[in-house]
């Protein structure tokens, strides 16, 4: 069936960045994180700045350089990527040991000081 989107679903599968996924970190602490094909496009699409490699999403969940938790209880996952940047992944855990991204972003130092700070 050819539907108003099917040039779409079409464009996806050929896409190199698209290859590997979903991709699975492993926490710190043992959880499995899936990073799911919706998801790194809703990343590649929404914030284009992280860029087209899925596996600097699953090192910063698997070894990140600081671990936040906001008040639902999601995880941020922050990985330096420079002098004064950091790549922030937000993942939830959805089971006692397995869980989803939900979104990725890249943040300042500045920004990063006033959102994450330790009391």
């Amino acid at each position: 069936m050819q539907g108003a989107y099917s040039h779409t679903r079409q464009w996806n599968r050929r896409r190199p960045d698209l290859e590997g996924l979903p991709a699975v970190a492993t926490t710190p602490d043992g959880k499995k994180i899936t990073l799911a094909r919706d998801d790194w496009l809703h990343v590649r699409f929404r914030h284009p700045e992280v860029g087209t490699d899925p596996s600097v999403l699953v090192q910063a969940v698997s070894d990140p350089d600081e671990l936040h938790t906001d008040e639902r209880g999601a995880f941020h996952a922050l990985k330096r990527i420079d002098k004064g940047h950091f790549l922030v992944v937000i993942y939830r855990a959805a089971e006692p040991d397995r869980g989803l991204t939900k979104t990725t972003f890249i943040i300042n130092q500045k920004r990063k000081s006033r959102r994450y700070w330790v009391q």
